[in-house]
């Protein structure tokens, strides 16, 4: 009989189709683990001193950034070939926060105005299956400006006292 099953007491399933019958048992059916692996190959900065986008190279291991970036973007990839436009990637940049962001179904995330400090972008793939790949973490350092450092507010505050100094013994 076409489109008729049955489940046998000891696991088989058996299935009637047009060219007879078909069986086999759940249990021996082999599902290798499949280790979905997520990259960020191109990453964009763009910066109030510069007029266009920077590409940085191809797998970045670390990203340095100068001062509050107007905008920062990661490139989102996936090693999913069957439906790779399906798969959701879930991200978070620890340092602004702990929690996990997903994406809507683009492969790119944003950030803009980032303060100085140090951060780490950490994302996940997300597959139509629900299996979670390899997080995949790119370090980013974003740089302090000169005119907020330590050295500069000791360095003004050293040349203010010797100009008061001097017009002192003036």
């Amino acid at each position: 009989n076409s489109a008729a099953s049955c489940r046998h007491p000891d696991g088989r399933l058996f299935f009637g189709g047009v060219n007879g019958l078909i069986y086999f048992n759940p249990d021996s059916i082999f599902i290798p683990e499949y280790q979905y692996v997520t990259a960020v190959p191109y990453v964009q900065i763009y910066s109030h001193r510069i007029d266009s986008l920077i590409s940085m190279g191809q797998h970045p291991t670390s990203l340095q950034v100068a001062a509050y970036p107007e905008l920062l973007e990661f490139v989102l990839v996936c090693n999913e070939r069957i439906k790779p436009d399906k798969v959701r990637y879930r991200y978070r940049l620890l340092g602004l926060s702990d929690k996990w962001n997903y994406t809507t179904g683009e492969n790119k995330v944003k950030y803009v105005h980032l303060s100085p400090g140090k951060y780490t972008f950490q994302v996940q793939a997300m597959p139509l299956d629900g299996h979670l790949g390899e997080i995949f973490s790119l370090p980013v350092l974003v740089e302090t400006p000169f005119t907020e450092t330590v050295w500069f507010w000791l360095l003004i505050i050293s040349a203010i006292m010797l100009v008061a100094y001097a017009a002192y013994r003036y």
